[in-house]
């Protein structure tokens, strides 16, 4: 593990020390890409809302500090959000369609307190993987996340049919990149990497209700 927070690399070494795997576990302290670690020594990297609290400068070195880290199948796994789409257009067409249409009582301003303060870089799907692509990975991403713009619309107390109109058209997939609110995927530093670890075959079903699915 490694932090630049000196508090939560003790919390951490805290956490683990009761654990069966205390003396697998090594936590350091600084920044990532500051780290002297040589040649191509992780399976898997995880960066598990990371993303949108770095500016685009540092999530760049953070990615080209992590690619040659990767051994030659090795995968980094991401989830990021809020899909800044969620709150720019869906959001703000569902709490416009309140005032006119409602009786609920829909926040102007969705945001809690520490996503104005700590999310200097909310991400749309299109800059998530232009951002991957630059960084000179291979990449895989998932939408989910349906449930926030869902319980939006319920709390809207829409009329009936307006409420069930609203909630098939969040579900289409062409508007999907705008109503979920999560990201989820896997990157390497090829696409034969991820048709190894991440695609189904042909007529194969998942369930996506569970962030971390491909584990």
């Amino acid at each position: 593990g490694i932090d630049y927070s000196a508090t939560a690399v003790a919390l951490a070494q805290e956490r683990v020390a009761p654990t069966p795997w205390a003396s697998r576990c090594t936590f350091l302290l600084g920044a990532i890409t500051q780290q002297e670690l040589s040649g191509k020594i992780f399976d898997v990297v995880f960066a598990l809302d990371v993303f949108e609290h770095l500016s685009p400068n540092e999530l760049q070195g953070l990615l080209r500090t992590i690619l040659p880290w990767l051994k030659p199948n090795g995968r980094l796994i991401f989830h990021t959000s809020p899909n800044r789409h969620y709150y720019s257009v869906s959001y703000r067409i569902v709490w416009t369609l309140s005032l006119l249409l409602s009786r609920g009582q829909v926040p102007q301003d969705a945001r809690c307190d520490y996503e104005k303060e700590m999310h200097i870089n909310e991400l749309t799907d299109a800059e998530l993987r232009e951002t991957l692509r630059q960084a000179g990975f291979a990449f895989e991403i998932k939408r989910f996340g349906l449930e926030r713009i869902m319980e939006t619309i319920k709390q809207a107390r829409f009329w009936p049919y307006v409420q069930r109109s609203l909630s098939r058209l969040t579900c289409l997939p062409s508007v999907r990149s705008f109503t979920n609110s999560d990201f989820i995927g896997m990157a390497a530093q090829s696409h034969d990497v991820l048709d190894k670890y991440y695609r189904l075959q042909p007529g194969e079903a998942i369930a996506l209700d569970h962030p971390f699915f491909f584990h």
